[in-house]
């Protein structure tokens, strides 16, 4: 029985992938269907082939992969995916599909190996589906700090967040329980880190000498566009997060954001739909975000809004100048450098060096410009 593909067989397949085309992308999205269905009658008559209910799992994701609207693929995998699923539905196998079980071994072997291959683009599609599910999840807040008043400090962190590591998020409770001693703190539990490429390059970037390193350009665009397309799946999530935690209290709780790096983008999504008077004061650091306008026009909604910016950072000036090329972010620059009631932008370069420094100098910062 076949167990592998030979090299001579993976070579032809690599020719064939080169000349999919449009019209057989069509011909998969018509068919497979079909087949996983025959694939579907055939497993549960023989209960015990795990190597067909293998199959037919590779073969449903791959294919829900390709139909998926929204996920950005590369045209490569695209490709690879429609050969995989042409091959599955083809009556020209390896060994014909007419012998039962048997006859979808060299499928399965073909599928397996191009999962292999489309390994980090299948880790980004569950990534993708977690942060799309999400929207209408109400229990992403994480409550850190139980207090006495009516208050709620919400942290919505950013690129390098790790909301359920309490090493990270003890960084946050020592400054915010100096500043709120008597308020509730939790924090929004959305979590980027399989954005491998963006978070190595970022950690290696948080240091004002490290302006030289190596990155793979495709890579880092492809975490960061998912990252700021996820950034506003989880908009949505949070504003279901803080309705909900209103319509649990018989007072309405006075709400506080504090939102850094690309929370900030998520903040600025998420002020679009939230209603007039849910939130009461945003404080922005080192915001990953050109939605200025957003912003602007819903300063109204809210009591205050403060941003705090550094020129000095060079995580930010290195995503924006090299994947952005547009206006800078109010991570480095105001919000509006005009006069505007209740915005406040605050130039904190003498005080922040990193793009992670305001985490650790929040309590410091807030004393010194007078901010509570």
């Amino acid at each position: 029985m076949k167990k592998s593909l030979s090299k001579k067989e993976k070579k032809l397949f690599e020719k064939k992938v080169q000349l999919i085309t449009e019209i057989d992308e069509q011909k998969v999205k018509d068919k497979t269907p079909d087949e996983i269905e025959k694939l579907k009658e055939l497993s549960s008559k023989l209960k015990t082939t795990s190597k067909l209910q293998e199959l037919l799992k590779n073969a449903q994701l791959l294919f829900d992969i390709l139909n998926e609207k929204e996920f950005y693929l590369f045209g490569i995998s695209k490709k690879w995916i429609i050969f995989s699923l042409e091959y599955l539905i083809s009556p020209y196998d390896l060994i014909p599909d007419t012998i039962p079980v048997i006859g979808y071994i060299d499928d399965a072997l073909v599928i397996s190996w191009v999962m292999f291959l489309l390994n980090d683009d299948i880790i980004r599609f569950h990534t993708f589906k977690k942060a799309q599910e999400a929207q209408n999840n109400k229990n992403l807040l994480i409550n850190l700090s139980e207090g006495t008043n009516n208050k709620e400090i919400i942290i919505v962190s950013g690129i390098l967040s790790k909301p359920e590591d309490p090493t990270y998020t003890t960084r946050w409770l020592k400054n915010l329980k100096e500043i709120y001693p008597d308020s509730s703190i939790s924090i929004f539990n959305w979590n980027i880190i399989t954005c491998r490429e963006l978070n190595k390059v970022i950690r290696n970037l948080n240091h004002r000498l490290a302006l030289k390193i190596s990155y793979d350009t495709e890579k880092f665009t492809t975490d960061w566009n998912d990252a700021k397309q996820h950034s506003t799946f989880y908009a949505k999530a949070l504003v279901n997060n803080i309705k909900d935690l209103q319509s649990k209290t018989s007072n309405r709780k006075e709400i506080i954001i504090i939102c850094h790096s690309l929370g900030a983008r998520l903040v600025s999504f998420a002020l679009d739909e939230l209603e007039k008077d849910i939130v009461d004061e945003i404080f922005i650091l080192a915001g990953a975000t050109i939605e200025k306008s957003k912003l602007v026009n819903n300063i109204h909604k809210v009591k205050s809004l403060t941003n705090l910016y550094s020129t000095k950072d060079y995580v930010l000036k290195f995503i924006f100048e090299n994947f952005e090329n547009t206006e800078k972010p109010i991570g480095i620059s105001p919000v509006y450098e005009g006069q505007i009631p209740n915005l406040y932008n605050i130039n904190c370069s003498k005080e922040i060096k990193k793009h992670s420094d305001y985490k650790d100098k929040l309590a410091d910062l807030f004393k010194k410009f007078n901010l509570k």
